[in-house]
C-alpha cells in the first residue's frame, strides 16, 4: 500500500496544536516534521490524536526509539492541555520582546512573554518582564565585551532566543516553563538553559522547593526517585546521573507543577550529553505527596 500524504487540513492542525514548532517543550526548534506516534507501517492512517510535530533531531530520536511512545503521548497530552477549554486559560495572549543588533556579526535577541486580562496576574508579568529586560542586558554585555571574532568562523550573528509554555494553568496553579536558546557566532552549537516559574494563585505568591516541602530531607527523596526513573535507560552512565541529581538544590531547580505530579527537567549535561538533550522526569504526586506542605498538598486535587 502506498503511504498517502497527510491531509492539509490534519497537517495544519498538528503544527497549530504545536504552534509550528518541535512538540518537545525543551527543544521548540522552528522547524518541524509530522510523526507518527504508533507507526505507519502499524496503523496505516494519518489520524489527528497519532500525530505529533517533531523538528528533525527528536523525530530521528523518536524513529531510534530514544524517545519513546509514552513519552510522546505525554507531550502531546500537554500540548492539547495548553489549548484547551479551562477558563484560566482563555484570556492569555503573548507578547514579544525583540531587538536586532546590525554589525559584525551582529545580534539577535527574542523572547515570549504572556500576557494575562486578570488583574491579579499583573505582578506574574512585571515578574517575567524584569527577568527578560535582565537576559537582554546580559546579552548586549556578552556582545559588547566579547573578545574580537575571526571571521572566518563566523555562522550568523550572536543568538539568545527565549519560549515559554504552561505546564500548568488552572485556578490553583500557574507553572510555566522558558526555554533559552543561545548562540554565540563561531560555536559549535547553541546552548540551552531551563528556567521555570510557579505561582500559587490564591493567594498569588512564587512557590520555591522549599516552600512546597517541609519535610527535611525531600531533596534526597527527590534524588532518589529521578535516579530511579532516570536509569529505566539502561544506556545511561550511572555515575552522570548521580552527579546531576545529588541532594542538593541546584540540581532541581528546573520545577513545574503538573496536573499529576512534580516536573522535573535536567538541561544538557547535567545527566547525559549533550547530543541526548535535556532530560524530563515527571514523579508522580502520590510518590511526594506526603513530603509536602500541608497547606499546598490540595493542588493535586484541583488540578
Amino acid at each position: 500500500m502506498q503511504r498517502p500524504a497527510i491531509p492539509a487540513e490534519i497537517r495544519r492542525a498538528v503544527l497549530v496544536e504545536a504552534g509550528h514548532r518541535c512538540a518537545i517543550p525543551t527543544c521548540r526548534y522552528p522547524s518541524s516534521d509530522l510523526h507518527h506516534i504508533i507507526p505507519w507501517e502499524t496503523c496505516k492512517a494519518h489520524d489527528f490524536d497519532n500525530l505529533i510535530a517533531l523538528c528533525p533531531n527528536c523525530h530521528r530520536r523518536a524513529d531510534s526509539g530514544e524517545i519513546d511512545r509514552k513519552s510522546l503521548r505525554l507531550y502531546k497530552s500537554q500540548l492539547s492541555a495548553a489549548l484547551g477549554t479551562d477558563s484560566a486559560n482563555l484570556d492569555v495572549k503573548s507578547n514579544t520582546i525583540t531587538e536586532i543588533a546590525q554589525g559584525f556579526p551582529g545580534y539577535e535577541f527574542e523572547i515570549q512573554l504572556p500576557e494575562f486580562a486578570e488583574d491579579q496576574l499583573q505582578p506574574v508579568i512585571t515578574t517575567l518582564t524584569s527577568w527578560a529586560n535582565s537576559l537582554l542586558f546580559e546579552h548586549r554585555s556578552d556582545h559588547c565585551l566579547s573578545s574580537p571574532f575571526d571571521p572566518s568562523i563566523l555562522r550568523g550573528p550572536n543568538t539568545t532566543s527565549a519560549s515559554y509554555e504552561f505546564v500548568r494553568n488552572d485556578s490553583a496553579i500557574l507553572s510555566i516553563k522558558y526555554q533559552v536558546n543561545r548562540y554565540f557566532s563561531g560555536a559549535v552549537h547553541g546552548s540551552g538553559q531551563t528556567v521555570t516559574w510557579t505561582f500559587v494563585r490564591r493567594p498569588l505568591f512564587l512557590l520555591s522547593l522549599r516552600c512546597l516541602f517541609e519535610a527535611p530531607d525531600f531533596l534526597e527523596h527527590l534524588s532518589r526517585q529521578s535516579r530511579a526513573i532516570l536509569l529505566e535507560n539502561s544506556n545511561r552512565d550511572e555515575a552522570w546521573v548521580h552527579r546531576g541529581t545529588e541532594p542538593v538544590a541546584t540540581s532541581f531547580r528546573a520545577f513545574n507543577i503538573s496536573p499529576h505530579g512534580l516536573l522535573l527537567t535536567f538541561d544538557e549535561y547535567q545527566v547525559d550529553c549533550y547530543a541526548a538533550g535535556p532530560q524530563i522526569v515527571e514523579i508522580p504526586a502520590a510518590g511526594i505527596v506526603d513530603l509536602v506542605h500541608q497547606k499546598l498538598r490540595s493542588l493535586w486535587e484541583t488540578g
